[in-house]
């Protein structure tokens, strides 16, 4: 499975509902391919 990440996009993982602790196969490439991050919490 190859996809290309535009670097320019804003991807939020984990954005949603349900257990904070899984998150997507998807979520997990974008954060292995990232060249950097940003960590926020927004509500609990």
């Amino acid at each position: 499975m190859s996809e290309t990440f535009d670097p320019r996009c804003v991807w939020f993982v984990g954005a949603g509902p349900g257990d904070r602790e899984l998150i997507t196969l998807k979520g997990y490439r974008l954060l292995q391919t990232s060249a950097g991050g940003y960590l926020c919490r927004f509500a609990d």
